[in-house]
């Protein structure tokens, strides 16, 4: 019996495992009709597209342990979370490594002081936000930036007088979405994760580039006085550039009048 050979339609990505001498053959997908030449990068592309799949079934997996409240994450994201407790009594009773590391102090001189403390080790900027609640609740995360240009998304909740605050250093983050924004004229709070990691490692897509201009720009240019075809180009870049942002699509670049469009990447 003649080895059997996965391989994945390149169009919609269904699998087969066909015998080893339909090799090099043409083949029809049952799924969607499309006919391919059959060769061995088919079954590669479906291992990685099975492990792809694998991959996100246990980032999914692991969402859910974080909603749930998973102990087990939970010490895990303590690792790199900086926390603080703080009692009735403005009393510090608890900090962790973390805390004491990012403001450069020892955890033995903070735990049982007063929360006064805190004034010469934090920014004015976080100190504000980590102020005592004025009612029992969980809070909600805000995002500051302090003084020292680090950026934190920080978690401040009150329950029966005891006061817990929960610090994320983000400045990576705020770094790369500032980046970003210089090439994508969006909402960043639009992009997602996976849209962010085009910045962070190379990676292959399909895409589509445009490129529009102006039809007879050149000899229009000649003719109109420079104030008016300023007001021309702005008027066209201004209607250009919101239909590629309206098409999800990011403008690359501008050269006189041409308007160079990516569809596909960062935003898919």
């Amino acid at each position: 019996m003649s080895e059997r050979i996965l391989i994945s339609c390149p169009e919609c990505g269904r699998n087969y495992r066909v015998p080893g001498e339909r090799m090099g053959k043409k083949v029809t997908c049952k799924g969607c009709g499309h006919r391919w030449t059959a060769d061995r990068r088919g079954g590669r592309q479906a291992r990685e597209k099975s492990e792809v799949e694998s991959l996100r079934a246990e980032i999914a997996d692991l969402r859910k342990k974080v909603e749930a409240g998973s102990s087990e994450l939970l010490s895990l994201e303590g690792v790199d979370s900086l926390m603080l407790r703080i009692g009735g009594l403005d009393e510090i009773e608890y900090v962790n490594s973390a805390f004491a590391d990012a403001f450069s102090a020892q955890r033995e001189q903070l735990i049982g002081q007063n929360r006064d403390v805190l004034i010469k080790l934090l920014p004015s900027e976080l100190l504000l936000v980590i102020s005592r609640p004025q009612e029992d609740g969980r809070g909600e995360v805000q995002r500051v930036s302090d003084s020292n240009k680090r950026t934190w998304e920080v978690k401040n909740s009150l329950k029966d007088g005891v006061q817990d605050v929960v610090l994320h250093d983000v400045s990576r983050e705020q770094t790369l979405r500032d980046y970003v924004s210089k090439y994508v004229s969006a909402d960043l709070t639009d992009l997602t994760a996976e849209d962010l990691a085009t910045f962070k490692m190379p990676e292959r897509r399909f895409m589509t580039v445009s490129f529009t201009d102006l039809r007879g720009f050149t000899a229009m240019s000649e003719t109109l006085s420079p104030e008016k075809v300023r007001m021309t180009m702005n008027a066209y870049l201004e209607e250009i550039i919101h239909a590629v942002d309206e098409n999800r699509a990011t403008v690359d670049k501008i050269v006189g009048d041409e308007v160079m469009a990516l569809y596909g990447a960062p935003r898919y």
